[in-house]
């Protein structure tokens, strides 16, 4: 029993250094990299949800969403789960106050939008009255998220990163 404790807490220890250090992707970081945005992996903060009721004349959806059945009427979901990885589409102004990002793979019209929000710094799923076009339709957003980055590969990077002087011949 004990040695199942010991072997148990031995193994949790090693997983440790391997944890990600995923935080808010923020203004000052995107300023920072604002260069090298497109190498950036990039992961939703929680789960985001869209939702929308389809016509009578729609019969089938894409296989990467879900259908179910509420109250006599089809809702076809698009489920993008917390800690979803994905890519930079396009960026806005510089600094971008919006960036576009894809969670699957890309297409010209199926990209999210995330705004950055003063308030907090980070970049938030960009909506209009809590609707989103995604793949040339209106959806509602159920559930909202923000835009996540590994800061560690980040700084990894940042600190690859030199520029060599160049050496002259002594004379």
């Amino acid at each position: 029993m004990n040695q199942a404790i010991i072997v148990a807490g031995l193994l949790a220890a090693a997983a440790l250094p391997g944890c990600s250090s995923l935080e808010l992707l923020e203004r000052d970081q995107v300023v920072e990299f604002k260069d090298c945005l497109d190498k950036i992996q990039y992961y939703s903060s929680g789960e985001i949800i869209l939702s929308r009721v389809l016509r009578s004349e729609e019969r089938k959806v894409s296989h990467r969403h879900h259908i179910r059945i509420e109250m006599g009427k089809r809702i076809e979901e698009i489920i993008i789960s917390a800690h979803t990885p994905g890519v930079l589409a396009e960026k806005g102004s510089d600094p971008p106050d919006l960036l576009l990002v894809h969670f699957e793979t890309p297409t010209p019209t199926n990209a999210l939008a995330f705004r950055y929000n003063p308030k907090d710094q980070a970049y938030h799923l960009d909506t209009d009255d809590w609707k989103v076009a995604y793949e040339g339709k209106e959806y509602e957003v159920v559930k909202q998220g923000g835009l996540l980055i590994d800061v560690r590969k980040i700084r990894e990077t940042k600190r690859k990163q030199r520029v060599l002087p160049g050496v002259k011949l002594a004379r």
